[in-house]
Order: structure tokens, then sequence, then C-alpha cells
């Protein structure tokens, strides 16, 4: 095996080490994210165990239901939760806070402001 078929290979790993990272984050089952991908929810084990990689297509949407940017399915993380309460917590807002509309975020912004000035 070449280089960059490891390099190739280590990717997909990271990609779906990431994506059980955010879905676990997210609080979805394999099945339910399988649903909203449109895919099997043994494609959806596949994807997270690193076994197959995704389109551009899969990742961004993948990105739209996590309420993530799709480079950060390439970060190093570790795979499952962080240990940390504080960035858990910060991590479940930031996910909360993707899903809002412009609307809502304004709204939270300022809530947030009058809490710590």
């Amino acid at each position: 095996m070449s280089d960059k078929d490891c390099a190739e290979i280590d990717l997909r790993k990271l990609f779906g080490a990431n994506v059980r990272h955010f879905r676990k984050l997210r609080g979805f089952t394999q099945d339910q994210l399988a649903h909203e991908l449109g895919v099997t929810i043994d494609m959806a084990g596949r994807l997270e165990r690193g076994q197959v990689g995704a389109s551009f297509r899969t990742i961004s949407r993948l990105a739209s239901i996590f309420g993530i940017s799709e480079f950060q399915f390439f970060q190093h993380q570790p795979s499952g939760l962080p240990s940390n309460p504080r960035t858990r917590t910060l991590e479940k807002v930031h996910v909360a806070l993707a899903k809002m509309s412009d609307e809502e975020l304004e709204q939270a912004k300022r809530i947030l402001e009058a809490l710590h000035p």
C-alpha cells in the first residue's frame, strides 16, 4: 500500500470519527442519521468507521444536519465526546445556535449580552 493510499484511509477514518462525534453530540442514533441522509444504516456505519469515502454532497448534507462547517469533519478531534463538561456544553450551545434563524440568533446574542455585559 502506498503512502497516498494510507493517507486516504487515515482521512476517511478521521472523517468517520468526527461524523460519529457530532452524531453523538447531537443525540442522533445511526438509524436517525441514516434516515436524514437518505442512506441505509449499514452505509452510515461504514461512513463512521472510515470504510467508505463521502461525496461532497454527503459532506455538505452532514454539515447542515449537524449545524457545523464542512471543514470540521477533517480536524483532529477525539472520536468520542469531550471529557471536559465545559467543552461538551459549549459544543452543544454551538450546535443549537447554528440551527437558529438570523432573528433567533440576534435574540440569543442580546440575552447573552444582558447576562454577561
